[in-house]
Parts: C-alpha cells; structure tokens; sequence
C-alpha cells in the first residue's frame, strides 16, 4: 500500500481543472505533511534499505562512510517532517483566510 498509494496521492494532486486547483494548490502541502506523518514508518524503513546498500556499496570501494542512523531516529525524522509540512500548510492557509 505504501509506494503506490503514496504515488497515486501525489498525482491525484496535480488533476487539472478548478477542484483539482483548489486541491493543490490550498490543501496539497496539508495531504502530502499528513501522508509523510501518517506512512513514516514504511517511507522511513524503505530509506533505511536504500541507505544501507548504498553505504555498503561505497565502503566496497574504499569510501569510509558513518554508519546508518538507528531505525527508531529515522522514523522520528520523518515523523516530524511531516508533522511540521502539515502544521506550517495550516498556518500558511490560516493566514490566507484571514
């Protein structure tokens, strides 16, 4: 559920027409901070694996490179991205309205 659901939120964003507008152009900061927040834990376990490979394909070649953060840091990094994008879109449309 994660990629494509992800995958097809952001491209359900992007729709034309005037819903579509209002959609990404108000509220699409708010879904997409909301989405990181609520999916942290696939998204972040996801880069997790991408980063390891990457880390062992450099040491591979002589790179010395810091070790992967621990899981539990990662998951809360992107649990507070998303946290903060949603919480700032909010704000951003508070003083829109007002």
């Amino acid at each position: 559920m994660g990629k494509s659901f992800l995958a097809g939120l952001i491209v359900g964003l992007e729709i034309g027409g005037t819903a579509g507008f209002f959609i990404g152009h108000f509220w699409g900061w708010l879904v997409i901070g909301l989405a990181i927040a609520f999916f942290h834990r696939p998204i972040a376990n996801f880069m997790i694996e991408q980063e390891a490979s990457l880390v062992v394909l450099f040491r591979q070649r002589g790179v010395v490179l810091p070790s992967i953060p621990r899981r539990e840091t990662v998951h809360t990094l992107y649990f507070l991205t998303g946290i903060v994008m949603a919480l700032l879109e909010v704000a951003r449309i508070w003083f829109l309205a007002r």
